[in-house]
Order: structure tokens, then sequence, then C-alpha cells
């Protein structure tokens, strides 16, 4: 993330503020989130702040792995 810090708050505000859909399977949950196009470098920052909480095997409470997807 170019050596530059995204707090964990400022990540979830950021999710918050935005629309999406999310998508259940037997195993699986997929949260779509939608793109502010006003603000472009707080969603570059916020595509790679996913993209790594992507790796980090994140499960919802019935079990369901969890991905997030802008």
């Amino acid at each position: 993330m170019n050596q530059e810090k995204f707090e964990l708050l400022t990540l979830f505000e950021s999710i918050f503020q935005l629309g999406g859909d999310s998508f259940v399977s037997a195993v699986k949950k997929t949260i779509e989130l939608e793109m502010n196009q006003k603000e472009p470098k707080l969603m570059d920052k916020l595509e790679n702040c996913l993209r790594v909480l992507n790796t980090m095997d994140v499960h919802d409470l019935d079990g369901h792995t969890t991905k997030f997807t802008v």
C-alpha cells in the first residue's frame, strides 16, 4: 500500500458508506461494493486494503468464507 497506513477504522467507515450487494452460497459470501467515482484515490486505497483482507480467510458468523470486491 505504498508504505502508507490506512487505519482499520477508516477502512470500515469507507466500506459502510458505499452501496453494494451481498451474494451467499452454501460456503461462500461475496460482498460487491460500488465504487465512489468522486473519491478515486480513496477507492484505490480501499481496493488495495480489500485485496489484503481477502487473503486473511475471513468468515462470517455462519461460517461462510467472506470475500470483498469493488
